[in-house]
């Protein structure tokens, strides 16, 4: 049984592989500027355009051919295995992208919440550095430097 699933895998080395149907989808898709822009073009375009049709297909495909002429049974084997594959690679790219594009949100909102604490500072140490020389009437501190709480 190990020898016929062994055999199996030797013989599909020639076929698409799942990685290599990723890697092509993903070559197709940067082609646009934004995930928007390739949206909007699949909308007009059949089913068979869209990923989650188009990669399984090119797998399935692929195994289809380079398994003409083993048992059907072999051939439905590996296209299962080889759509799974797939579209956990698609899906895990879906999963991965989104995340990172949660965590580049929250890292831009602090890189902003910083940025003003920055020019706070700073408009602060001016003010104070301008005190001492008598430069600001009795009262106008007060009014220049940030309350607590705002």
């Amino acid at each position: 049984m190990v020898s016929g699933k062994k055999d199996r895998v030797e013989k599909l080395d020639g076929a698409l592989s799942p990685k290599q149907a990723m890697l092509m989808w993903l070559q197709d898709a940067h082609k646009f500027d934004t995930v928007n822009e390739y949206v909007d073009h699949l909308k007009d375009q059949p089913d068979s355009a869209w990923p989650m049709y188009q990669l399984p297909d090119q797998v399935a495909s692929a195994v289809k051919q380079e398994l003409k002429g083993t048992s059907w049974e072999q051939i439905d084997d590996a296209v299962r295995n080889v759509v799974r594959e797939v579209l956990f690679l698609f899906l895990l790219q879906q999963v991965v992208n989104r995340k990172v594009g949660e965590e580049s949100r929250y890292f831009l909102a602090s890189v902003r919440i910083l940025l003003n604490d920055l020019h706070a500072l700073r408009r602060e140490q001016a003010i104070l550095k301008l005190a001492p020389l008598g430069l600001l009437r009795e009262g106008v501190m007060e009014e220049l430097l940030p309350r607590g709480g705002e």
